[in-house]
């Protein structure tokens, strides 16, 4: 879940997911994910220079828990560093348009929601 529809370039987004279940559930690590942008197609917004693989770890999201992520809608505030997988940075400078924020660490399942950014 995202916090707003559409976030300004400046301005701050957090996205959220959380356990609703009962249950335990088991999740990739929270470096899972990519922010995509809408341009024929969705084209991620990071790049990487390095061959590293991602790690696979299972973490334990027991209810109501479960992972945060707040960025900067700006080139720099997008830019993210994760000691067990490649280091990622934006390609491109943010612009206006429709943009998604994409979790892939669900088992080979991929949880997703989208946004707007604008200009001030």
């Amino acid at each position: 879940m995202a916090s707003k529809d559409i976030v300004t370039i400046g301005e701050t987004i957090t996205f959220t997911l959380t356990n609703v279940g009962d249950d335990p559930r088991v999740a990739g690590e929270k470096y899972k994910y990519n922010i995509l942008r809408q341009h024929d197609g969705w084209e991620p917004v990071y790049v990487t220079q390095s061959r590293a693989m991602w790690t696979d770890m299972g973490i334990r999201v027991y209810p109501s828990g479960g992972f945060r992520w707040t960025f900067t809608a700006t080139s720099e505030g997008l830019e993210r560093r994760n000691d067990y997988n490649p280091d990622y940075h934006v390609c491109s400078p943010l612009e206006a348009g429709e943009y998604r924020f994409a979790f892939f660490g669900l088992g080979g399942n991929t949880v997703a929601t989208t946004f707007g950014v604008t200009n001030p």
